[in-house]
């Protein structure tokens, strides 16, 4: 009988593993989407990757800015850290450090 070790339970996506590069696009993704409620996020900087027993921990630097361009006035400009937890094939936890608008 020829049975994989792993049993069924694997064979569910959820439990696939992620490479790093996949790790880091899908943290850019969600530390950016939850960043702010009001304005525009970008990832500036990935400081760290690092594999962990369950996935991959991604540290970064983020910036917030909202109202910024040609005719937009009184706009404001905030940066700060993150990092970004991966589980299997998606992100588990974010944590924003030094960001005064981003939503907690």
């Amino acid at each position: 009988r020829d049975t994989d070790y792993r049993g069924d339970r694997y064979a569910n996506n959820r439990y696939r593993q992620i490479n790093q590069r996949q790790a880091v696009n899908r943290c850019v993704r969600a530390a950016e989407n939850g960043a702010t409620y009001r304005g525009r996020a970008s990832v500036t900087d990935i400081r760290d990757v690092d594999r962990t027993r369950n996935g991959y921990r991604v540290k970064g630097k983020i910036l917030v800015e909202q109202n910024r361009g040609r005719y937009k006035r009184n706009g404001y400009s905030d940066s700060g850290k993150f990092t970004c937890y991966v589980e299997g094939n998606r992100v588990s936890d974010i944590r924003y450090s030094g960001l005064k608008y981003a939503r907690r």
